[in-house]
């Protein structure tokens, strides 16, 4: 199993200044620390009453990622000392046969690079949501997984780093290269989080595409209606691909396949989502920005996102 412990991961410095959501528009923006270029470069996309506002919740955002960075050890110590796991085996025994479904390997094809497979036994999801509510109710401070998902939970500060990593080495990595016919893919870190969906919280996600080569997406809750993904047809025209969670199932695709999530309508939905990262795919261009990454070293122990610091950079880069 891989472990950061061993290997120095890194950012990109992208992340201070890019890809911010404002929800009340579904727009991405940046900042560059420069309030006037902000004001000029979105004046014909937001509209003058609200253009001061969404600067503050565009500086507040880089603020909240400049801390999530910078404390994630402080976090991961406190709810290690604080914090007591409602099932310890969940971290601890790994064994396929209580995690896995045994059909896991019969996978329907969803669309192109868009596949879905049973994943997990109900026995495990019920207790995996299960621990995920109960730290939710220990009111312990965690941090949000990105800007539009504000109510999940970092998966690697809660102790699940290990569990996550076996995950994706044992069984998103061998589906990814079988599916998606690249043999020699090496997913060597994630980023993996819990993301809930409720009426009156988070009910639906915006277009996007994710900071990852594969992502995996499981259904862990079944008491909840809509929410149903959608992906945009990879060759790039109009047409889209739906798919609709099934409890215990998860759906695989490529990390820059753009997708959204359409409203829930009533219930909770809550969903285990991995996004599985391959330094060697991002050494030389970075899938946030396009652009040579700008590297500065995570926290030991941590995999920042996914990027290696013995990587070379070149200013490459071929993203679609």
């Amino acid at each position: 199993m891989s472990s950061p412990q061993r290997l120095l991961f890194a950012y990109c410095k992208c992340f201070l200044s890019q890809n911010v959501f404002l929800p009340k528009y579904a727009l991405y923006v940046n900042y560059f620390e420069d309030d006037a270029k902000f004001k000029r470069e979105y004046q014909a996309l937001i509209p003058e009453i609200d253009i001061e506002s969404s600067l503050l919740i565009a500086k507040q955002e880089i603020r909240r990622r400049l801390i999530l960075r910078e404390n994630v050890l402080q976090r991961v110590q406190l709810v290690k000392e604080r914090y007591r796991l409602l099932y310890p085996e969940l971290q601890h025994h790994f064994d396929a046969e209580d995690v896995f479904d045994k059909n896991n390997m019969k996978v329907t094809k969803v669309g192109k690079e868009v596949f879905s497979m049973p994943v997990f036994t109900s026995s495990f999801a019920e207790k995996f949501l299960a621990e995920v509510q109960h730290f939710k109710s220990s009111k312990l401070s965690h941090e949000q997984p990105n800007s539009m998902n504000r109510h999940g939970v970092l998966l690697d500060e809660i102790g699940f780093q290990d569990f996550i990593s076996r995950v994706r080495e044992e069984y998103i990595q061998p589906q990814a290269r079988q599916l998606f016919n690249d043999p020699n893919l090496v997913l060597d870190s994630h980023k993996a989080f819990i993301v809930k969906y409720a009426l009156e919280e988070d009910t639906e996600l915006a277009e996007h595409f994710d900071n990852a080569e594969v992502t995996l997406n499981v259904a862990i809750s079944q008491d909840y209606e809509g929410g149903e993904l959608v992906f945009k047809n990879s060759s790039g025209n109009t047409s889209t691909i739906g798919y609709e969670h099934k409890f215990c199932h998860g759906v695989l695709h490529k990390g820059s396949h753009i997708h959204q999530a359409l409203p829930i309508t009533s219930g909770e939905r809550w969903n285990l989502i991995i996004w599985a990262r391959s330094s060697e795919a991002r050494a030389n261009c970075c899938p946030m920005c396009s652009s040579s990454p700008n590297l500065y070293p995570a926290s030991p122990g941590t995999f920042g996102d996914g990027f290696r610091l013995s990587d070379p950079s070149s200013s490459t880069c071929n993203f679609n």
